[in-house]
């Protein structure tokens, strides 16, 4: 628990369970400011002697305006555990004592393997605790120290997080306090949350919660920065964990300022910084994914965690997401809501110039066809969509079945073999300057431990780029690219040849993909629009289709591919679809 002004630092006081305290930055609630370990200190007891019941106590870890947590032994057991206690001890009020058992109480009641356990809830002498499981690790705020995180990671840390989240959820607790500072990475890098000292939570249809304003600033969502106790729920916590996912990504929170306060009143009254304004290589799916867990309304953001992991996996899988931008419009109205003076000025003046082209209405008979194209592309979509979610579903259900580690590895395989493929394409060095970052940076995914037939080839061909000096491909590159794209096909062979049903279902999931990517391109106003969405056509083409072996499709996507390029910038998409032969759109068939 956090009294009030502990609440309004730009970081919570109440810290990790184990490694050093991340103490807060006063100035402008930077990450790294926010994350900066403080030495280990012992309380004025000297560990309370050490000997506390059951428990030997080892050192402290962490401290936090009501709580402190001691590493410590449990002597009966045997075993390392987490030891939290109100630093008040037998001068805590009776309010104190009720909000820690209120903490112990809702964790204790998740089992969950992303949220740390609690093991027992008791009292010795005057001195009220609970232990915990003790993950070994660092706190995601601690990992942030070195920088923002690749996005595939965060997608992946955070998609994991909304799990746990979504678990609580369906429990009636509501965390309130996500951010990076509490979910801690274990030693093989899996997410837990912990501290539920401010969490709501439901107990015989009742709400129990604190009466004191409590959370952190930067990550805390407008109704709850404004007191609106009505409108806290499961979507205040799917807003945290969209400024937890925005701090992954750039490095700092979606809103900090020189003080609380104003960082209060930015998270109640502005919209954050666009993440690709930050850094233009944040893919755009991120930051629609981002800007919908943020949105001010908490009906706009995701209907609940569960939705927002399966977005952010689409994203990894090379599937469409289902959130979209905001659009201009919706831009337009934001402005207007906290400018309506100056809205109402430039209204008029909208109106008044509006009034002289009305003539322009003559014109709406010759968009009807268009519209009308623009429907029939739109329930296409939407069907290949409803397909695609059934299928992603499926394999949600199955998350321990094999069908789901195929279709990672095929995802894996066909982004290493994508890039590859794009490196030795290009014209020049110079040219393959973004391919050969985005080669470095999927090689990382396969180590000597889960791709050994790989890595050599994947040092060769690194070695291979740092060689080439200018000039057109050269041969030794072609040849050891040429080596790792044909591997790559033969790991996936060797992985599906023993589960032939897991391996028709990972292909029945890449063609949807390839019919929705298509389908989304052809609907799309112009080339301009369709860019990010024929980068992903061309990865499922060159890198993920040849994977998988759909050599049905080769001829048709290759057809579309030369479509694509020559595609004129002042044609729609649904124009260009008209131009195209039948011959290059067997994609109907795959809804069937």
């Amino acid at each position: 628990m956090t009294d009030l002004s502990d609440s309004l630092h730009e970081d919570s006081t109440r810290p990790p369970f184990r490694g050093a305290r991340p103490v807060v930055n006063g100035t402008n609630g930077s990450a790294t400011g926010l994350l900066k370990p403080r030495s280990t200190r012992h309380s004025s007891t000297s560990l309370l002697q050490k000997q506390f019941g059951d428990y030997e106590l080892e050192d402290e870890i962490a401290r936090g305006g009501m709580g402190i947590v001691y590493k410590a032994r449990q002597v009966s057991l045997n075993r390392t555990v987490a030891l939290k206690m109100i630093i008040a001890g037998r001068l805590a009020s009776a309010a104190d004592i009720e909000q820690f058992y209120s903490e112990a109480k809702a964790a204790a009641a998740l089992n969950h393997p992303g949220i740390v356990q609690i093991h027992e809830v008791g009292q010795i002498g005057d001195q009220h605790f609970f232990s915990m499981e003790y993950v070994a690790g660092q706190t995601l705020a601690q990992r942030l120290i070195d920088g923002p995180l690749p996005p595939e990671e965060a997608a992946v840390l955070v998609a994991n997080v909304a799990d746990a989240v979504e678990f609580a959820h369906s429990a009636g607790i509501v965390h309130r306090d996500i951010k990076p500072a509490n979910i801690i990475l274990d030693a093989s890098g899996h997410p837990h949350i912990t501290d539920f000292g401010v969490a709501l939570y439901n107990e015989g249809g009742t709400t129990i919660e604190s009466s004191t304003p409590v959370g952190t600033v930067s990550f805390m969502p407008p109704e709850q920065a404004a007191g609106d106790l009505d409108l806290i729920g499961p979507a205040s916590d799917i807003y945290s964990l969209g400024a937890t996912l925005y701090c992954l990504l750039a490095g700092h929170p979606p809103f900090r300022a020189a003080n609380p306060s104003d960082t209060l009143v930015q998270v109640i009254s502005r919209e954050p910084i666009p993440l690709r304004r930050l850094n233009d290589r944040i893919p755009i799916d991120l930051e629609t994914i981002t800007a919908k867990c943020l949105e001010k309304d908490p009906t706009r953001r995701y209907p609940n965690a569960q939705e927002l992991a399966l977005d952010l996996r689409r994203f990894l899988m090379l599937e469409p997401i289902q959130a979209r931008p905001t659009s201009q419009w919706a831009h337009l109205v934001k402005w207007s809501r906290r400018n309506p003076s100056l809205a109402l000025l430039t209204a008029v003046l909208i109106a008044s110039v509006a009034a002289l082209f009305a003539t322009g209405l003559m014109y709406n008979s010759l968009l009807r066809q268009e519209r009308t194209l623009a429907q029939s592309s739109e329930r296409r979509a939407l069907q290949l969509l409803g397909l695609s979610d059934a299928l992603l579903t499926e394999l949600g259900q199955r998350r321990n079945a094999a069908t789901v580690d195929f279709l990672q590895q095929a995802m894996s395989l066909g982004r290493l073999r994508a890039t590859t493929h794009r490196v030795v394409t290009s014209m020049s060095r110079d040219q393959a300057v973004v391919p050969i970052e985005v080669f470095e940076h999927e090689a990382a995914f396969f180590s000597d431990k889960t791709a050994p037939q790989l890595r050599p080839l994947i040092d060769r061909t690194q070695d291979a780029i740092r060689d080439w000096a200018d000039g057109p491909v050269p041969p030794n590159l072609r040849d050891v690219a040429d080596d790792l794209q044909a591997t790559c096909i033969d790991i996936w062979r060797e992985l599906v040849d023993t589960d032939p049903e897991a391996r028709d279902h990972v292909a029945r999931v890449v063609r949807t993909q390839l019919a929705q990517t298509i389908n989304l391109i052809l609907a799309s106003r112009s080339r301009t629009d369709a860019a990010d969405l024929i980068s992903r056509f061309e990865r499922l083409r060159t890198g993920v289709l040849p994977i998988v072996g759909l050599r049905e499709l080769n001829a048709s996507c290759s057809s579309l591919a030369n479509a694509f390029d020559r595609w004129p910038t002042q044609q729609t998409g649904r124009q260009l679809e008209r131009s195209l032969p039948a011959s290059v759109w067997p994609w109907p068939e795959l809804v069937e």
